[in-house]
């Protein structure tokens, strides 16, 4: 299955100066990523065009969010072994990523977070999280494709205690 792919060019264009740098490498090598990776313990946070790095790529970006995350969100990011990522087109300069991590304890899980110009946001389920972000980043719902995507983010970083939240638009994400 070949996967899409963002061109460099477009992509690094809806990137700002300040998190330009955390994609350097992760753009500089996409052709080094696998083609077909394999299946992750959850569904993505949302359906798109994700992008997939390879192990040197994550190495080297998780080394790049450890100066971005408060210490005690770090244990999360630096048990990150696999990485994807999701521009998104509700709000300008901003990047999800999911994280496969690890626990000490064997568990696997999959953290989610969003790249911005002010550094990261872990999506840890409350609604504070993205309320922030609208503050200094108003969401972009301008077209149809973009409320969807905001919808979708917003309603996807909610959790209860039976799991996050999701908006199905094709019965093949049943």
């Amino acid at each position: 299955m070949d996967l899409p792919r963002i061109r460099g060019k477009e992509f690094i264009r809806n990137v700002p100066a300040i998190a330009g740098g955390l994609f350097a490498v992760f753009l500089a090598s996409l052709a080094l990523a696998s083609e077909s990776p394999q299946p992750w313990p959850a569904r993505p946070l949302m359906n798109g065009e994700w992008q997939y790095a390879s192990q040197e790529q994550v190495a080297s970006l998780i080394q790049k969010f450890r100066n971005h995350v408060s210490h005690e969100q770090r244990s999360l990011i630096e048990g990150i072994t696999r990485l994807r990522a999701l521009p998104l087109s509700c709000h300008q300069d901003v990047i999800l990523f999911e994280g496969e991590a690890r626990h000490s304890s064997g568990q696997v899980g999959v953290v989610s977070f969003l790249l911005h110009t002010k550094g990261i946001t872990l999506l840890d389920g409350k609604a504070d999280r993205i309320y922030a972000l609208n503050v200094w980043n108003p969401a972009k719902i301008g077209t149809e494709e973009q409320a969807q995507t905001y919808l979708k983010l917003f309603t996807g970083s909610l959790t209860s205690e039976e799991g996050n939240f999701r908006i199905l638009q094709t019965s093949e994400e049943v």
